[in-house]
């Protein structure tokens, strides 16, 4: 057993030494003897003693009764007083210190052991009592406690007392005591109603309370408590002791699972939840309406489409990964309902797996494509007819036309394409009006593919044109049969309106092989000779010959210029603004390239382009564009501008070019620009180039470029394989955006390329924007960008720098 260690402090020396040998005889041992409260407290320090027998009287600035204070204040050590004295004021300022024991000299051994024992013990049961009480602290800390406790009396009224500062700490100053009121200050108004009832019924009703409310935080973030108490005393005052806990994180984590199982049946995608080993734990009604199944069909089954007999072999392989190791993996595939319906989807698959722990759950989305699907279906018409006749349109007759080339060249056979123009088609849409001029092209349309052959073409290329492809026929004489009885349906007169109308119409005809080996140089051919016929009088036809144009001279003097201009450094770039539908402001700028020609002034893409492509300067050209463009960017970023991302149109040829992603991340380094500041913009054609395409589509998202599908709804892109693409932006054709609103066709379509961008949540630019009513529309039907004439025209890169110093851009006037 520990000996107890005693300090003295007494200032009469005899005393203090007679004293100090009944300790040691008594068996205590004695560190240190002090006469004054400085020594003593300097003693205690160095000492740390287990008591101190203190004389209330001794010298020095302090007596023992403040000496005695200070220990217990920096000390904690008990203190036994001595004295001869026993003066009731003294012995008063004595007990506020809170002593240990009095012994009044003299006193005996036998008084001065069983008053140091009683004092050690109770010294010993009081750090016992504190350790147990700090351990009880700390208990109610870890778990975001506090105590708390109510006082009740029907005569004096109530007092409310919470206990430790660092939980109240965002609440309250400090521990908090006082009445209910002032309590209930820290309370949410919304919830004194309720925390007051619950009190009242414990102090009246049911001996426990037990409630959960808001609590009025000094910060922005929300606080949830929950008081507990039992009454532990059934008269007054009414006493209830209970426990004050912070649930705030409960209550958040219940938000989450709140929202996320809202979001879990709210969503329109099918979900299957299923454990580590894939089987099905949970499904969400729209799962079970796509399938017709429910959960109890389905619990403790792995999903049919995960077999291997359901997947394709690298699907398959693909999921056993993820099943095994985690991830991601998303398909499409082709689903069975209940009702055997087979059901389009896209399913994707991703682990759930706590940190450091192995995979506890999978969670599977399951999209249905069938809209999609659908609108597959109408776009391909609508991209591929004309909505008004429903013959083909010019892409369709353009491929028809193609297709008949190549046998014809296959069998060595001769093919006749017949351009029609109605002779003034235009005074009837002005005399009569739009619908006038629909009906009439409606019913010529009808008239001319009534005496056609099956496998004869007959296609609308806009307007009043129309183009025949006569596939095979055997001469001259043949086609002009056909084109003896076109003339004679089309000029018999019709009725519309309540109007006799009778329309003629001139019909150039070029022959294959004669006339061009192509399908573009014997539509201009026959264009040409339609022009011819319109020049003799209209109501004809004409056949092409050599003599009609000088387009070949006039191509070999353009295709010279070009080279020599692009020489002497004569192309330029304007730029057009691309507009945020909604907010009006800069949302893009589209780099277009101008010639500017020292005799003819400034020639359009429209006359570049095309001869480009023919004569292979094309990649040279683009390649000048593209570093153009960001020698541009550089320039504004240095001169402090905050340019938006630049589009940059690229053709088929240079988009396949091997080094096209090489040249692109050269000009990103040497001028030392984000690849985010450039959007690389292709065609729908482009799309259907082979494998290249894909893998250099794919570098480009990895380097950060943006990519948008150009003139879309004018190619063949495949809508299956587009939401595959790493695509970011559709761009709707100038074509279609005309006609809008005014247009049912054009309307139809339009919005058809707008669900399509939404569903496969991707930005929509709308092209050729020239009219209030064009953006109105565009705007409401959810268009996210505007291009055209109505906002800004294509202007040098000086009046771009204004554009960039305004934060909105519908002011005409920069440009």
């Amino acid at each position: 057993m520990k000996t107890a260690r005693i300090i003295i402090v007494e200032d009469e020396r005899i005393i203090a030494f007679n004293l100090r040998q009944r300790l040691i005889k008594l068996g205590y041992e004695v560190p240190a003897i002090a006469a004054n409260g400085g020594k003593a407290l300097e003693a205690i320090e160095n000492e740390h003693p287990d008591l101190v027998l203190m004389d209330i009287h001794i010298e020095g600035e302090m007596d023992g009764i403040d000496t005695a204070a200070e220990a217990l204040k920096r000390f904690q050590v008990p203190v036994i007083y001595l004295t001869a004295y026993s003066e009731d004021a003294t012995l008063a300022r004595a007990r506020q210190t809170r002593p240990y024991g009095f012994l009044l000299k003299p006193f005996s051994e036998r008084e001065l052991h069983a008053t140091i024992q009683m004092a050690l013990e109770r010294a010993e049961v009081e750090r016992a009592l504190d350790a147990s009480q700090s351990r009880l602290r700390m208990a109610l800390s870890a778990a975001n406690m506090t105590d708390w406790e109510l006082l009740y009396s029907s005569t004096q009224g109530e007092v409310l007392y919470a206990g430790q500062a660092d939980f109240l700490q965002g609440f309250a100053d400090r521990s908090f005591s006082g009445s209910r009121a002032e309590f209930m200050q820290l309370v949410e108004p919304a919830f004194h109603q309720q925390v007051n009832a619950e009190l009242d019924r414990c102090i009246n009703e049911d001996p426990c309370c037990d409630i959960e409310f808001a609590a009025i935080s000094r910060g922005s973030d929300p606080c949830w408590l929950r008081l507990q108490g039992k009454l532990v005393t059934g008269q007054e005052p009414l006493q209830i002791i209970g426990l004050l806990q912070n649930i705030t994180e409960r209550k958040l984590a219940e938000r989450g699972l709140l929202e996320a199982a809202t979001v879990f049946e709210a969503i329109q995608d099918g979900i299957l939840i299923l454990d580590a080993s894939g089987k099905v734990v949970n499904i969400n009604s729209s799962f079970a309406r796509l399938s017709g199944y429910q959960l109890a069909d389905l619990q403790g089954l792995s999903p049919a489409f995960f077999d291997e007999s359901a997947l394709r072999p690298e699907h398959f392989q693909r999921l056993q990964t993820v099943m095994r190791n985690g991830g991601h993996w998303r398909a499409e595939l082709s689903l069975t309902d209940r009702e055997g319906r087979r059901l389009p989807a896209l399913v994707a698959v991703a682990s759930v797996a706590p940190p450091n722990q192995p995979i506890s759950h999978f969670v599977v989305v399951v999209t249905d494509l069938s809209p999609i699907r659908s609108a597959e279906k109408k776009l391909e018409y609508l991209a591929h007819h004309d909505p008004l006749t429903g013959l083909p349109n010019r892409l369709l007759t353009l491929e028809r036309l193609n297709q008949a080339l190549l046998r014809a060249k296959r069998h060595r056979e001769r093919i006749a394409v017949l351009f029609i123009d109605l002779d003034h088609f235009k005074w009837v849409n002005d005399s009569l009006g739009h619908d006038a001029g629909d009906r009439l092209l409606t019913v010529v349309a009808e008239r001319m593919r009534g005496i056609l052959r099956q496998d004869d073409t007959l296609g609308r290329l806009g307007g009043d044109e129309f183009l025949i492809v006569l596939d095979p026929v055997e001469n001259e004489q043949s086609a002009v049969t056909v084109v003896d009885k076109l003339a004679d349906e089309v000029t018999r007169s019709l009725e519309i309106s309540g109007h006799t109308i009778e329309v003629s119409c001139s019909i150039g005809v070029s022959f294959f092989p004669e006339d061009g080996n192509e399908s573009s140089s014997l539509i201009r051919a026959a264009d040409t000779a339609m022009y011819a016929a319109k020049e003799a009088g209209r109501n004809g036809y004409a056949f092409f010959t050599p003599g009609m144009t000088d387009k070949a001279v006039r191509y070999l003097a353009l295709n010279h210029d070009l080279h020599r201009g692009f020489k002497a450094r004569e192309m330029i770039l304007h730029y057009q603004a691309l507009v945020q539908a909604e907010s009006q402001t800069l949302a893009g700028l589209e780099a277009l390239i101008r010639w500017q020609h020292p005799l003819r002034g400034l020639v359009s893409p429209i006359d570049i382009i095309p001869l480009a492509e023919e004569n292979g300067m094309i990649v040279a050209i683009g390649e000048w564009v593209l570093e153009e463009t960001c020698r541009q960017l550089r320039s504004w970023l240095d001169q402090g501008f905050a340019p938006p991302p630049i589009s940059i149109n690229v053709s088929p040829t240079q988009f396949v070019h091997g080094d096209f992603v090489r040249v692109l991340e050269t000009l990103l380094a040497r001028y030392q620009l984000s690849p985010d500041y450039l959007e690389i913009e292709v065609t729908e054609n482009v799309l259907q180039s082979g494998k290249n395409v894909l893998n250099t589509l794919q570098q480009l998202r990895a380097l950060g470029v943006s990519i948008a599908i150009d003139d879309f709804g004018t190619g063949f892109s495949s809508l299956s394989s587009l939401k595959l693409l790493p695509i970011h932006r559709l761009k709707i054709d100038r074509a279609f955006v005309t006609g809008v609103p005014a247009d049912e066709n054009d309307t139809a379509l339009t919005e058809v390329i707008i669900s399509i961008a939404r569903t496969l949540k991707l930005q929509i630019t709308a092209e050729g924007v020239e009219t209030p009513d064009q953006a109105t529309f565009l705007k409401e039907h959810g268009c996210n960008v505007l291009q055209g004439y109505h906002f800004h025209r294509p202007c040098e890169a000086q009046a771009v720098e204004r554009l960039l110093s305004r934060k909105h851009v519908g002011d005409k006037s920069l440009f």
